[in-house]
């Protein structure tokens, strides 16, 4: 249901990375009722939430057509960075390809994941990597909303609108 207690038609919502530390977000997806489109680089790993109903397609982070292939008809696309397996310039390349690619594909939302801190210049290279992803997004024309997880796993939800971005008091809310 929405804030006015209408129902909400299920939703297309790409999920990058579902084998790995989001596996339940695409959980709690499918139980709200909505469709999980799961990009990952090895789709034989993803043999759990298949048999869930989850639509698997092959993406490869470093190519941006992939991800635009999958983010094709998705309502939603929903990432976190790589810095974890690629290091700073990974992390940034992967994050600005995904941008990119949800602009390209016309996804009308996206939620990239970044970390409390990104906000300002630090000498954290995590921190750093997030820092210019999230100065690329606020300069491209994708609506999109940026939690920032601190190690307690707690979001700060960010929406951008054509109006700016504002921050959210609530994950779910607007």
């Amino acid at each position: 249901m929405d804030g006015g207690g209408e129902v909400m038609a299920p939703l297309v919502i790409l999920v990058l990375g579902e084998t790995g530390r989001y596996l339940s977000l695409v959980h709690t997806l499918l139980a709200a009722g909505h469709r999980v489109r799961a990009g990952t680089r090895r789709p034989g790993a993803a043999t759990g939430v298949r048999q869930r109903g989850v639509e698997i397609v092959r993406v490869d982070l470093d190519d941006v057509g992939s991800i635009v292939e999958a983010a094709t008809g998705a309502d939603a696309v929903f990432a976190a960075g790589t810095f974890h397996r690629t290091g700073a310039e990974g992390d940034v390349l992967h994050g600005r390809n995904v941008i990119d690619a949800a602009r390209i594909a016309e996804a009308p939302h996206l939620v990239y994941v970044s970390v409390a801190g990104a906000d300002r210049p630090t000498d954290v290279p995590l921190f750093e990597s997030k820092r210019r992803v999230e100065d690329y997004l606020e300069r491209c024309s994708v609506h999109h909303r940026r939690p920032r997880v601190s190690h307690g796993e707690r979001m700060e939800p960010v929406e951008r609108t054509g109006a700016g971005a504002r921050p959210l008091s609530e994950p779910g809310s607007a």
